[in-house]
């Protein structure tokens, strides 16, 4: 797996998040609440995440030696469900409202509908954008379908400036 994936605060903790210099507190990590793992340093990550004012920003965990394994839980841990594809099986994520998905490149290739699936066979996220997640397929009106058929692959937005928690996100799980 990459060091970038879409994750869960499963652990029983607040995480404090902090700014990019590591000077201010800057929001924080809830139970259950939705965030993309953007970079793994020595005792630290980076995340991108919805603070308390409703913005997504890049922050830093710090001391995460310290904190337990399920603060980053790959969100495949708890997917909605999973579907077997082409002889090969993959989680499941439902969509409350309609999201963007992109090509590998960034551009624009298309859209998973409101109460329609995303399949994909890890957490992977982007490196440039945490809060898309990799995904393989897209189910739309006529059944599954693969994405970006010239990459084997796409990013769908998850929805994280709508909200990060099981109840607001876009995208969701069991978690």
């Amino acid at each position: 797996m990459s060091y970038e994936w879409f994750a869960v605060n499963k652990s029983s903790q607040t995480i404090d998040v902090w700014d990019m210099t590591g000077s201010s507190i800057i929001g924080h990590l809830y139970q259950r609440e939705a965030f993309g793992r953007k970079y793994v340093g020595s005792g630290y990550r980076q995340v991108r995440f919805r603070d308390g004012s409703g913005n997504v920003r890049d922050g830093l965990v710090f001391n995460t030696d310290y904190l337990p394994s399920s603060w980053e839980t790959p969100c495949t841990n708890y997917p909605y469900g999973t579907v077997t594809l082409d002889g090969q099986t993959y989680y499941t994520f439902m969509f409350r409202r309609d999201e963007n998905i992109y090509k590998p490149d960034g551009t624009y290739w298309g859209i998973v509908l409101a109460g329609k699936r995303v399949a994909c066979l890890d957490a992977t996220s982007g490196s440039s954008h945490p809060e898309w997640k990799c995904i393989q397929w897209y189910e739309s009106s006529r059944g599954w379908a693969t994405v970006c058929n010239d990459y084997g692959y796409g990013f769908v937005d998850t929805g994280l400036d709508h909200g990060s928690m099981p109840d607001t996100i876009s995208m969701y799980g069991t978690w």
